[in-house]
């Protein structure tokens, strides 16, 4: 009985992960922006064609944060946790971009997406992996 009831419990995918580590990912990845929104106000130095390459690293960045928190709240499976959170915070930047700002899918929003989601997936391994 108890073998069934691992069982049924090992296919089930908690949510309390994956919701931290969205929470934080975005805080974290909401706060960096607009600490770098200052900077670019307060210097002008950084050329216009530059931004989509910063927000890509900031997204990459936000989503480690992100797999790193869910992993070490789930303590297992942080590539798992990582990847699923890198990709809902993903789907949430390019459902915001879509909804305000009409974007299309372009290259660029490609590699958005490996980014967050390989950066997720390597934040929840290393979160489970730290002591």
């Amino acid at each position: 009985m108890s073998s069934l009831r691992a069982q049924k419990n090992h296919k089930n995918i908690p949510a309390k992960p994956l919701i931290i580590g969205i929470f934080c990912g975005a805080t974290s990845g909401t706060a960096l922006l607009f600490l770098i929104a200052f900077l670019i106000t307060k210097s002008g130095i950084i050329p216009h064609n530059f931004t989509q390459t910063l927000m890509i690293v900031l997204a990459g960045i936000a989503a480690f944060v992100g797999g790193y928190v869910s992993g070490k709240v789930s303590r297992e499976k942080g590539m798992f946790y990582g990847m699923i959170c890198g990709f809902v915070m993903f789907m949430l930047f390019f459902l915001g971009g879509f909804i305000v700002a009409r974007n299309s899918v372009t290259m660029m929003t490609v590699i958005r997406f490996l980014t967050m989601v390989l950066s997720g997936s390597i934040g929840g391994i290393i979160g489970v992996n730290k002591i």
